[in-house]
């Protein structure tokens, strides 16, 4: 089925957004010269503007213009209860996703008790230990998020023997593996300096860079949690988009949400 014209400015927008012709935080040409450009109608090249905004790639600023705010998708829930994976929503938007493990094991959770939402799971004295799953991810070769999963062992018997192509969708493999399918995550934000040096060299910022860190829990089907993660997120390519709904089909009351004993 052929895209509709509007769609087809949509894409090219998108293209050029992430080439780069199109910088973010400036302007995009204005609406006569894109109509002139694609020889469209004034109304299709309304809808494909109102359309990229929708997806978070551009805004509008009354007495500025249209700006570009992203070279990437926001984020979405699709569906009720269904949440759209980050492997997903990046072949999407026809984004090539690349993952790169930067190292993976075992760690003790007294050891990071401090971080990741830890201290809100398990009492400071415990001995407990969690894999760990360290990932750098790219959009089309450009790095924009480290993300370092926690997972209980007795949950995901045998992931740290699988070959790294396995990683590159964790939610797939959490359903292709463990049969455990993630339909609630809770989520916590910080603005926060960069001051690891390993990291923002991974990240390709600079030291003292502001970056979003976001930690997150994950809850399965089972409803109790499954992962426990914290993504460093470069803020410039990164929007985040929340909706809240009414629909309490898949509400989970707070004494629900344990995690496996």
């Amino acid at each position: 089925m052929s895209k509709t014209r509007y769609q087809q400015v949509a894409d090219d927008i998108i293209s050029k957004i992430q080439r780069g012709e199109f910088e973010i935080n400036k302007k995009l040409p204005p609406e006569n010269e894109l109509i002139e450009e694609y020889g469209f109608s004034s109304g299709t090249i309304k809808r494909a503007l109102s359309l990229l905004a929708s997806q978070g790639y551009i805004t509008r600023i009354q007495s500025v213009g249209t700006l570009v705010k992203q070279a990437f998708p926001k984020r979405e829930i699709i569906e009720r209860g269904e949440i759209l994976s980050h492997t997903k929503l990046m072949a999407k938007a026809k984004i090539k996703l690349s993952t790169m493990i930067l190292s993976k094991g075992k760690i003790r959770v007294s050891d990071i008790i401090s971080t990741a939402r830890m201290s809100e799971i398990f009492p400071p004295d415990t001995d407990e230990e969690l894999i760990y799953i360290r990932r750098l991810r790219k959009g089309d070769g450009q790095p924009y998020t480290i993300q370092t999963a926690y997972l209980f062992p007795n949950q995901t018997p045998g992931i740290l023997d699988l070959p790294d192509a396995e990683f590159m969708g964790l939610f797939e493999l959490y359903k292709k593996r463990f049969f455990k399918e993630i339909v609630r995550v809770d989520e916590k934000l910080r603005v926060t300096p960069i001051l690891d040096g390993e990291t923002a060299d991974t990240l390709g910022i600079e030291l003292g860079d502001i970056a979003i860190t976001r930690e997150r829990i994950s809850y399965s089907n089972e409803n109790r949690i499954f992962e426990i993660s914290v993504f460093t997120d470069r803020p410039e390519i990164y929007q985040y988009h929340y909706s809240i709904s009414s629909d309490t089909t898949k509400a989970l009351s707070q004494n629900q949400l344990n995690r496996v004993e």
